[in-house]
């Protein structure tokens, strides 16, 4: 199983004097770098200086995923709750579609849910990965379109929780190449 790491970035993007970030580089086979956005600071900022424009370009991937997903990660941020149909196809879409360990989407509902539970979280994030013990098959991987067009086929939903500037018609992963990869992944463990 490849080791993975995750390194945080608060602000800027500078990977010199990075500790964490080296330290990772020297001991994983794959690091995944986020950046905190401390509003407060960003603001403060020049809205010329170039660190801003190559933050939000390098982002703009992840966001046209996000919608994909139904703007749940914007609505649970925004409000504080989430419908657990939602939960289900946002720990499917993390750890079925971007291999992402289930801890790392159980810590950000930890952090942002108001009617978090530690028990059902932790049971539901197992579920959804397909390793807790009364687990989804692993074959079982949530379609982001399907859900749309099933449960928001107007596109209210993403209407009301993802900025139009944000919004997009071109996902950048594939689901169906997405699923292909995480079948072969769960079919060697």
């Amino acid at each position: 199983m490849t080791s993975r790491a995750l390194v945080w970035f608060r602000r800027d993007l500078r990977p010199d004097d990075h500790t964490a970030l080296c330290h990772a580089l020297t001991t994983h086979e794959e690091v995944f770098a986020v950046f905190i956005f401390d509003r407060p600071l960003l603001k403060s900022l020049d809205p010329e200086d170039r660190r801003l424009s190559f933050i939000w370009h390098s982002l703009e991937a992840v966001r046209q995923q996000f919608e994909a997903a139904g703007g749940h990660f914007h609505y649970v941020l925004q409000t504080g709750f989430m419908h657990n149909r939602v939960r289900m196809l946002c720990a499917s879409c993390l750890t079925k579609h971007l291999l992402v360990d289930w801890r790392c989407g159980e810590a950000h509902f930890a952090k942002w849910l108001l009617d978090y539970d530690q028990a059902s979280n932790v049971g539901g994030w197992q579920w959804s990965a397909s390793t807790g013990c009364d687990a989804q098959p692993y074959f079982r991987i949530f379609n982001p379109t399907t859900q749309a067009q099933k449960f928001d086929a107007k596109g209210e939903y993403v209407r009301r929780y993802v900025p139009s500037s944000e919004r997009s018609r071109t996902p950048i992963v594939d689901h169906a190449t997405q699923r292909q990869r995480a079948l072969e992944f769960y079919g060697r463990l």
